[in-house]
This record gives C-alpha cells, structure tokens and sequence, in this order.
C-alpha cells in the first residue's frame, strides 16, 4: 500500500506516519501543494491523508485541485478539532472521508 499525507503533524509525536509505517505502508508526505499535486501525477496512491487544520485553508484548496485533476483514490482528512463550518467545507470539496479527534489506530 502507497500513501501520500499532506499537512504539518498534528502532534509532536506524528503518530499517523509512526503507524502507517509500522504496518508496511509506503508513505510519501508533503507540506506543498504543487509538490502533492505533481506527485500524485507521477505516482500511483491508494488514498490521499490531509491532516487539516481549522487555520489552514490550503488542504481545502488541495482536495478540490485533486478532484478537479480527476485523482479517483479515496481522499481521507483527519483533524483534532474542527469547527463545523470548516468540516462541511471539507466535505463539499469532495474527501471520502473525514475522522476528527481520532483517538484509536482502527479509526483510523
């Protein structure tokens, strides 16, 4: 499995790529939206991760870019607290998925 996570860690420990890594997954990660953008061009994913933040409008912007590139693996956003304006905005760009405050790995 290939995984591109887009965003700054939400934690000092990031332990999204931590346990993504320890279950064998391939992961590439990105903070540039042009650089998210040319690898999933150039690379095949299994699903895209966002880890968003309610100060940061740019993963919004990067899933309506990926959508509109027509990018058809599972976008999956994860936060630890959003407002609710920001979690219906993420939805309306198009993420498969959207888990906030993610407290166990098989939420995840």
């Amino acid at each position: 499995m290939k995984l591109l996570i887009f965003g700054n860690p939400l934690d000092n420990r990031d332990v999204l790529t931590t346990f993504f890594k320890s279950k064998l997954v391939v992961v590439d990660e990105t903070t540039d939206i042009e650089e998210a953008l040319d690898l999933t061009r150039f690379y095949e994913y299994d699903a895209v991760v966002l880890r968003v933040t309610d100060t940061r409008p740019a993963e919004i912007e990067l899933i309506r870019r990926l959508r509109l590139a027509g990018l058809r693996c599972p976008i999956m956003a994860v936060a630890h607290l959003l407002s609710e304006a920001t979690r219906l905005r993420i939805l309306e760009a198009g993420v498969d998925d959207l888990i906030v405050s993610a407290i166990s790995h098989e939420e995840i």
